[in-house]
């Protein structure tokens, strides 16, 4: 029960916490109905007219105030939002109007796509559950004076709700009725007549449904009833068909019975389940495309256990229920040859062929006239018999074909539609994933072989990886669903990881070749030619699809191998022009022996390497966005031909693949991922490869890298470690541009755990090394670090020369990550000259280039800089939105050092908000964490000179110490945007 509930059917009452409100005036209880069905504010003086229309202005207003005020007492006072010129009615938690409740069941039944009249069993309890709640009219009982605006609302309103709930009444009764569920139906019917008694409709079909329980008599009384009703109130007669149906019951003639699948469809067909979850959209585009007098022949192409078959039937029910033009559905499974259409294609028709006769003529002579589909189903074996369906179009003008099948039927009248599997969640989070098809069609599938199956918490991320991992393929969902009784979702994910032969059932009503996932991919398998099975096996290779020029140049594969693939559903080909294989028939092809696997894998490798390196120097220009991107699609690729090249040690290959991979993961936040696969690199560079010196530059590379990315965790102790060894193996192999890099690398955390003197030496050497080289670009890095130096002595004018010069540099190379942060390092410099206002400009200005290149760690580190520079310039507000979503940013990329940095801005808002003690709690928390950076340490400083007069010196050491011993989880509460307002 909520804390304040509206009761609208019926005489209204509002009850809190289930005790009736005492409302003494009626234009109160009108005043708080019109609000709660009113959720915008509203016009005080439009709600003063509706309720005293025959008084002026001033008197209208006044007496509204009498109601509001009566009305704020009789609810919670936080309710309601009394403003000079509005009011609304807050609906927040705890606040229920059956009215609202009733509209939001109906609009989740209505988004299932049916004919207004039909129901199905997921949205069935939807129009139940807001049928009960419709016990009587909208107010019934409730008046005002006659002619007063709120009637007319009151009458508006009821009039729509009547409409609604007679709609989900006419639903619920068809769906009974369609089942043989006539109790039901005949119960519900009746609410419907006691609603609308001069519907000829539900009259004829209460005799309809009598008659079918063998209740003549109630069903000719049911005529007369009607009969009678309709001469009292509109002095007029039954329709004729009502008239014809009372007389088919007076002779004990039954009439027929329609099912929601119409008289054509069949009520068995493959042993598959009939229910058919989401497929709104493509129904809607096949219903469009044979809408269309040109498509007569549709071809519903897509893998062996996609669904063709579930969705051509639920097509066939949609239109029986539209009355669209009669279809014959006709299974082909079992005809084993194309000679033997004809007598499937008379079968389904219950056409008899005479002898004297060729079977073919007597067939096209029969559809010559019709005006019908014909629903072909698993025609791929058969596609060599194609063009007898050319014949049927020629022979017989109005009819239409509509084809499932793995692969094109290469006809010149040909449409097709490719079918995919089901909506599935794409990222590795469960969010979301609850409106997925897929995860519900997991569901569904489960409940069935055990009844009490629901998905906690827990088990929901490996049901929704299941799905992801299936690709949304129906049949293997299912599959994997029938082991719910033994296994548990974690348990079938780490299974399909191993092997997707696990997934088989022994049900004796699910054909054979539907039995287990290998078995459907195995008969697909079949339609390929040697060549072709060749082609798919090297192009398995491949993770997350590829290109052509991937295919032709690693794996040898041509267009016209491709394009056949194509039509026979192994591959399927985006808009972005790459080629896909459903990750299960991709295994599946692995396990499919290729004499050359390993020449096609070092290809594969070889082509990515240099994929990659083609790709690198514009991961630090202009073109920096749309390469990244570009990577991004193709990573699964990288890493692969990456671990071939490091599991056999090609130093030439890991060299190509080093730069890029960095820059992407670096870029992208990847600090951890990005860490750890370069570890594992070097640990397996450890044996013994061709020559030493070629591994120890390879190994000194990605020391250097591997540093950096600790660097970017906050681990500065393994950071500087790595650096060291990387710049003692460059020293000796006299690789200048790299020492010159990791020099500056090493300089930058040492000036991040602030040891400027440390830091300062190695900036001087690396500058040193790349003048010594004439290299610009490194000298112009090696000055912007020195810039920082100088900024944090104080010394701003020196500070800011280097900026600047800097900056023209990065701009003239259209560099946009480097000109990002010397624009927010000019930020910092003006802020320490008190320039916030200027600070605040350069600081957006920065962060409007980061989110350009999508680079949350630099995103979350100048949202800080912001954060302060609007504290310095007493903006809080704005500080606290900035502190928040650099919290946000960081939050999910383990940069503790910025979450610290973050925390003390937190802090420091919470001082100048008047929450002391909190501030120098969180205070004594950051000082007490190893990973401080220098930007950290200086903020802090400020923080507690700021904060150190306001508390005896015992209450400032408790505090502290207070802070010292806590966790960070005691601060989570003030990531929340109201927690310290």
């Amino acid at each position: 029960m909520s804390d304040l509930n509206f009761f609208l059917f019926g005489l209204p009452r509002i009850e809190s916490k289930g005790i009736l409100l005492d409302i003494h005036r009626r234009k109160t209880l009108a005043l708080a109905a019109y609000l709660a069905l009113s959720p915008a504010p509203q016009n005080r003086d439009i709600l003063a007219a509706m309720l005293w229309p025959e008084s002026d202005t001033f008197s209208a207003r006044a007496s509204l105030r009498t109601i509001l005020w009566e009305l704020k007492n009789v609810i919670k006072s936080e309710r309601l939002t009394i403003e000079r010129e509005r009011v609304v009615l807050n609906q927040v938690q705890g606040f229920w109007v059956d009215v609202n409740q009733f509209r939001s069941l109906l609009d989740k039944g209505n988004t299932h796509d049916h004919h207004e009249k039909w129901a199905c069993p997921t949205c069935l309890p939807f129009f139940t559950q807001a049928v009960e709640l419709y016990r009587q009219q909208f107010m019934e009982g409730f008046f005002l004076p006659v002619g007063e605006p709120f009637e007319d609302w009151k009458r508006s309103q009821a009039e729509n709700l009547r409409t609604e709930m007679l709609k989900a009444l006419k639903r619920i009764v068809h769906y009974h009725s369609d089942r043989e569920e006539f109790d039901q139906a005949i119960a519900y019917a009746h609410r419907w007549l006691k609603a609308d008694p001069l519907d000829e409709s539900v009259h004829e079909l209460l005799m309809q449904l009598f008659v079918w329980i063998g209740q003549f008599t109630a069903a000719l009384r049911q005529y007369e009833e009607c009969r009678g009703i309709l001469s009292e109130e509109l002095d007029t007669k039954p329709q004729e068909t009502l008239t014809r149906l009372y007389q088919t019951i007076k002779n004990r003639q039954i009439p027929p019975r329609l099912t929601a699948h119409g008289s054509k469809a069949p009520k068995e067909t493959t042993g598959q389940p009939v229910s058919c979850l989401g497929r709104e959209k493509e129904i809607q585009e096949i219903d469009r495309l044979l809408a269309n007098p040109a498509c007569r022949l549709l071809t519903l192409i897509g893998p062996s256990g996609v669904g063709k078959t579930t969705l051509v039937l639920k097509i066939l029910s949609q239109n029986e229920r539209r009355n669209d033009p009669s279809s014959y559905f006709i299974p082909l499974t079992h005809v084993k040859s194309a000679d033997l259409l004809v007598p499937a294609i008379a079968d389904a028709l219950k056409l008899f062929f005479y002898k004297e006769s060729n079977p073919k003529d007597q067939l096209f002579h029969y559809l010559r006239d019709k005006d019908i589909r014909l629903v072909l189903d698993n025609f791929e074996h058969l596609v060599e018999g194609s063009g007898f369906l050319s014949e049927i179009l020629d022979k017989a003008p109005r009819v239409k074909i509509l084809v499932t099948s793995q692969q094109r039927l290469n006809l010149k009248r040909e449409w097709v539609h490719e079918l995919r599997g089901l909506s599935f969640s794409s990222n590795g989070s469960p969010e979301g994933s609850d409106t997925c098809e897929a995860l519900q069609l997991f569901l569904q599938c489960a409940c069935r072989v055990k009844p009490n199956f629901s998905l906690s918490a827990e088990e929901k991320p490996f049901a929704a990886s299941i799905c992801r991992f299936l690709e949304g393929l129906p049949l293997g969902i299912e599959l994997a669903a029938s082991w719910v009784r033994a296994l548990s979702c974690r348990e079938i994910a780490d299974e399909l990881e191993r092997d997707t032969g696990f997934l088989s059932v022994t049900s004796i009503d699910v054909p054979e070749r539907h039995r287990s996932l290998e078995a459907v991919l195995e008969r697909s398998w079949g339609f390929l030619t040697d060549e072709e099975q060749i082609a798919v096996k090297k192009l398995s290779i491949f993770r997350g699809g590829f290109l052509l020029d991937a295919a032709t140049q690693a794996a040898g594969v041509h267009w016209a191998i491709l394009s056949s693939l194509l039509n026979k559903s192994f591959l399927r080909r985006e808009q972005n022009g790459r080629f896909e294989m459903l990750e299960v028939m991709r295994r599946f092809c692995m396990k499919k022996p290729l004499p050359d696997r390993r020449v096609v894998q070092d290809a594969h490798s070889v082509y990515f390497a240099q994929y990659c390196r083609q790709r690198a120097e514009y991961l630090k220009g202009v073109r920096q966005k749309e390469i990244l991107a570009e990577i991004k699609t193709e990573i699964a690729n990288i890493t692969e031909g990456w671990q071939r090249a490091v599991r056999h040690q090609q130093m030439k290959i890991i060299d190509q693949y080093l730069e890029p991979l960095f820059y992407f993961h670096e870029l992208r936040g990847g600090f951890v991922y990005g860490r750890d696969m370069l570890e594992q690199a070097a640990s397996a560079l450890n044996g013994d490869p061709n020559t030493a010196s070629e591994k120890n530059a390879v190994l000194a590379k990605i020391f250097s890298l591997q540093g950096w990315f600790s660097h970017f965790l906050s681990e500065y102790d393994e950071a500087t470690n790595l650096l060291r060894k990387s710049i003692h193996l460059l020293r000796s192999l006299e690789m200048p541009n790299e020492l010159g890099q990791t020099l500056n690398r090493a300089g930058y955390v040492f000036f991040s755990s602030h040891q400027l003197r440390e830091a300062e030496k190695m900036f001087a050497e690396s500058l040193a090394v790349y003048k010594s080289m004439d290299c610009s670009p490194g000298m112009t890095d090696c000055r912007k670090n020195i810039g920082n130096i100088f900024m944090v002595q104080g010394k701003y004018t020196e500070a800011l020369e280097a900026y600047e010069e800097c900056l023209s540099v990065y701009r003239e190379k259209g560099d946009m990550e480097k000109t990002a942060c010397v624009l927010s390092n000019i930020g910092l410099l003006e802020e320490g000259r008190g320039r916030h206002a200027e600070a605040i400009q350069l600081h957006l200005k920065s962060i409007e280039y980061y989110r350009a290149i999508d680079k949350p760690w630099d995103i979350g580190n100048r949202l800080i800089n912001l954060g302060f520079a609007y504290l310095g310039n007493g903006e809080l507000q704005q500080a606290e939105l900035s502190f928040l979503e650099a919290l946000e940013k960081i939050s999910g990329i383990q940069a503790v050092a910025l979450m610290l940095e973050a925390l003390v801005g937190m802090a420091a808002l919470m001082a100048r908000k008047g929450l002391l003690e909190t501030a120098l709690r969180t205070a004594g928390f950051v000082l007490n964490q190893p990973s401080i950076s220098i930007c950290t340490h200086k903020w802090i400083e400020r923080l507690l000179n700021e904060l150190r007069p306001q508390f005896s010196p015992q209450d400032y050491k408790r505090l502290l110490d207070t802070g010292a011993s806590s966790g960070l989880n005691d601060f989570l509460a003030f990531l929340q945007p109201d927690s310290f307002r």
